[in-house]
């Protein structure tokens, strides 16, 4: 007879996938300052066009996009942290190698999950042009492309921020 599979821990699923959030929101923020930084540095830019051509509803859309993108990481956790039973109730009591197999599990099992529903969506989006010039265009593509670093980006990061995450949590009684 099989032994009953642990109960899942709600508290951590709702704490991982809320820091995956966080993450996912500050990275592409982040991002996209850096790029509204180097126009805002060129030597061609020019505010009075900039203020005249803005579209809110253009911005809106890259904003509810950039949004999904972000949960899409909590997505590909929910599944894999639940798989890979990195998200029992348990996990804090097993011994520290189970610990980390289970959550680098959970990672194979989500990274891979979150950027397939990602740009799976971001590839069946008409985002608007947010502009001609070559910040604009690099903008465009950081910010909704399928690209080598954008993958890299979000599978390390959510690996990183789920290991600092995790050992944050055993290192102190308080959080959760």
């Amino acid at each position: 007879m099989m032994a009953p599979r642990p109960q899942l821990s709600g508290s951590l699923l709702a704490a991982d996938c809320t820091v995956l959030v966080c993450y996912g929101l500050l990275a592409n923020s982040l991002k996209a300052f850096g790029l509204a930084s180097s126009d805002l540095l060129s030597p061609d830019f020019d505010l009075a066009a900039d203020v005249a051509s803005f579209d809110i509803a253009a911005t809106m859309r890259y904003v509810g996009v950039e949004q999904f993108a972000a949960a899409s990481l909590a997505v590909g956790w929910l599944v894999g942290g639940v798989v890979s039973g990195a998200c029992d109730e348990e996990w804090r009591a097993l011994e520290e190698q189970r610990q980390r197999r289970r959550l680098l599990t959970g990672w194979l099992a989500a990274a891979p999950l979150a950027c397939l529903s990602k740009y799976g969506l971001l590839s069946q989006q008409d985002l608007p042009s947010l502009g001609r010039s070559a910040q604009a265009k690099l903008l465009e593509a950081q910010l909704s492309g399928l690209s080598a670093p954008n993958v890299l980006a979000d599978a390390a990061g959510m690996l990183v921020v789920l290991v600092l995450w995790r050992r944050l949590l055993l290192r102190s009684d308080w959080i959760l």
